[in-house]
């Protein structure tokens, strides 16, 4: 009987604490409000790695062949996805400036334009857990990580290459923003080529 009562009022004395901490740390909740919806509304963070600048114009190149990603990863991807990754690709650089035609690679024909390859690997692929991110416990972000190289299919000479990090730690976060962003970001990295 003695420990029953004694339970009940650690229980109670727990219970107070608990009320008394919420009580007085409204500031902290406000500040968690805050920095959260920002989080909701800024979107996934990409991180540019350029291991090869992209130093020339690729004003001169009239076709870009690109070729599906491949996938070092095994198969953490599910097809539907991986499917939709290559897709994005493939939109990225569709409708650049001097607008070069875009098309499926790699190509044996040759067309007699001057011909950009790109090509690369899907090196990270990383849906994490929706449940874990919406209660903020670990590290449950979602990551794509993708490589993409340039080079002149003539020559095979290496132009530029770079190195893509899309993570996304919201709540609604999903694989397929990051994927976007992942992608949005190469499309900016070699839409410099073809405006200078």
């Amino acid at each position: 009987m003695r420990g029953l009562l004694q339970h009940s009022h650690h229980r109670r004395v727990g219970l107070a604490g608990l009320c008394l901490a919420l009580a007085t740390s409204g500031c902290g909740w406000q500040t968690y409000a805050v920095t959260r919806s920002l989080r909701e509304v800024t979107g996934a963070k990409t991180r540019l790695h350029v291991v090869v600048p992209l130093d020339c114009s690729l004003t001169s190149y009239r076709v870009i062949e690109v070729t599906p990603l491949a996938d070092l990863i095994g198969e953490r991807i599910p097809p539907p996805m991986e499917r939709y990754l290559n897709q994005r690709v493939l939109q990225a650089f569709t409708g650049l400036p001097s607008s070069p035609a875009t098309v499926t690679g790699p190509v044996d024909a040759d067309t007699g334009a001057p011909a950009l390859v790109v090509d690369g690997f899907l090196d990270d692929y990383d849906a994490g857990s929706r449940p874990l991110r919406v209660v903020e416990l670990g590290f449950n972000h979602v990551a794509v990580t993708l490589r993409v190289r340039l080079r002149d299919k003539t020559s095979g000479q290496l132009l530029a290459a770079a190195s893509v990090t899309a993570e996304d730690d919201r709540a609604s976060g999903t694989t397929r923003a990051a994927i976007d962003h992942a992608t949005a970001r190469i499309r900016a990295f070699v839409e410099t080529g073809y405006a200078r």
